[in-house]
């Protein structure tokens, strides 16, 4: 109670302050109305020829008289009287305070008026006199009228904080009386209106505080803050639960995302987590769980790639598997599948060229070390030719050709009867005049022999659909 009562008088003086403030602002802008209205008001009385009673002042001495001048008299008379109109006029204006004040406002408002009519017989000290007087009987009789006002605002406020409710309400009807426009007891009056219900409400949030139900808790305090938003208590007992509660929910939140995470339920993660930063940002569960979530998406994410990999395998399409299993890499830096996926489809790529470069001009076959690296060729890629028909058919088409250049032709043997002629590396012809032998096309070597004679040698080339003749003899004697 001692905090409403400070707060009321507080509010008083404000008042008071305000109103000394405005008189200042005022004072100037009222002068000019006064004169007027005075002007007018001689012009009357001189007309009219009537008497004014006066109230009875003091009489000043000739000495200070001569102190202040008339004109400066005038001029303080001008600025209580314009004070007055522009601020104590609204004042005492307010509703109920007339019907408070009663005769007492009736009198004090005629002293002024015998001010003002002072000031129209140009006797200034007397109306200066005399608006003194008004203003600090006025100023009391406003003071008096709000202490009367807040003292029955206090005992509402202490009825009330008694649990007495009819004695609030007594009090509270007694002040809306006096000044019955006043905001000072909205607040009252609110609390008055709802008393009954907040202390229903208050009554259930005893019970579910005992029962640790922090979520009827919640609804409770703000079913009771809606209906009386001043109670400061409820108002901090509502933040703390609303704490407790966000504190669950976030672990609850966490749990949750744990668990989708263990199911491999990327989507219901990422929502559950984004949950978790709305409550708070900051909670170190939330960092934890983000890394997890993270290699749960790299692992889905590689098992994405190797299934689509082996996918684009099966079209056998090489090319765009190396690019693929290259483009994977870079992602997943050192996967092994990834690794022999590309190791693979380079490999096929390379021999399927290579092949090609030999089926593209079959006439080089019958060279035998062509041929030679031909079949090296073939050997190496047979393996892969299950993985593509590109390759398989390159392959077929060099085993076919090789099966041409490897069938012997005919070569027809031409000597003196009297060398012997040998094949080096192949056989013996023998001695003879004219001989027809069978060679796979290549280019061979030929030796002749013959004692007494130096030993002869050619190279000669057998071709597949040509005349092959080889002429060798002994002819030169050692």
């Amino acid at each position: 109670m001692d905090n409403k009562k400070l707060s009321a008088d507080q509010q008083i003086a404000a008042r008071q302050r305000a109103l000394q403030t405005k008189l200042k602002r005022g004072v100037w802008g009222g002068l000019a109305l006064i004169a007027v209205m005075l002007l007018a008001y001689v012009i009357w009385q001189h007309l009219t020829d009537k008497n004014i009673e006066f109230v009875e002042v003091e009489e000043v001495s000739e000495s200070q008289q001569k102190s202040v001048s008339t004109e400066e008299w005038r001029e303080q008379v001008m600025q209580k009287l314009a004070a007055f109109d522009a601020e104590l006029s609204t004042e005492i204006d307010q509703a109920g305070f007339a019907d408070w004040a009663g005769t007492r406002l009736s009198e004090t408002l005629g002293i002024k008026n015998q001010a003002l009519s002072s000031f129209a017989a140009s006797d200034f000290l007397q109306a200066l006199k005399l608006a003194e007087q008004f203003e600090k009987e006025i100023r009391a009789l406003l003071e008096e009228w709000q202490n009367d006002y807040q003292e029955s605002i206090a005992n509402a406020w202490r009825y009330l904080d008694e649990g007495k409710i009819q004695q609030a309400q007594l009090s509270y009807n007694q002040a809306k009386n006096i000044a019955p426009a006043d905001p000072d007891g909205e607040t009252l009056d609110i609390k008055l209106s709802s008393f009954a219900e907040v202390k229903e409400l208050q009554q259930s949030l005893q019970i579910a505080e005992v029962e640790n139900n922090y979520a009827k808790q919640r609804d409770f305090l703000r079913q009771i803050l809606a209906l009386d938003p001043s109670l400061s208590s409820e108002n901090e007992k509502l933040q703390k639960v609303e704490e407790i509660l966000k504190k669950r929910r976030l672990s609850e939140v966490l749990q949750q995302a744990d668990k989708a995470i263990s199911n491999k339920q990327i989507s219901r993660a990422d929502k559950l987590l984004q949950e978790a930063r709305r409550i708070d940002s900051k909670a170190l569960g939330i960092t934890s769980l983000d890394t997890k979530l993270s290699a749960l998406k790299r692992e889905q994410d590689l098992l994405s790639r190797i299934t689509a990999l082996e996918k684009l395998a099966e079209t056998q399409d090489w090319s765009a598997v190396a690019k693929r299993a290259q483009a994977n890499l870079n992602v997943h830096p050192n996967t092994r599948v990834f690794e022999e996926t590309l190791a693979k489809a380079t490999y096929i790529l390379e021999h399927q060229q290579k092949i090609k470069a030999l089926t593209a001009n079959t006439d080089r076959l019958e060279d035998e070390g062509i041929r030679e690296i031909a079949i090296n060729r073939l050997k190496e890629a047979l393996p892969f030719s299950i993985y593509s028909a590109p390759l398989a058919n390159e392959i077929g088409k060099l085993s076919a050709a090789l099966e041409q250049y490897q069938s012997e032709v005919e070569v027809n043997i031409q000597s003196d009867g009297q060398s012997y002629i040998l094949v080096l590396g192949v056989g013996h012809v023998g001695k003879v005049e004219q001989k027809n032998i069978r060679l796979t096309p290549g280019t061979y070597t030929f030796e002749a022999k013959r004692e007494g004679f130096k030993t002869e040698r050619i190279s000669v080339q057998v071709k597949r659909n040509a005349t092959n003749i080889v002429r060798i003899a002994n002819t030169s004697e050692i």
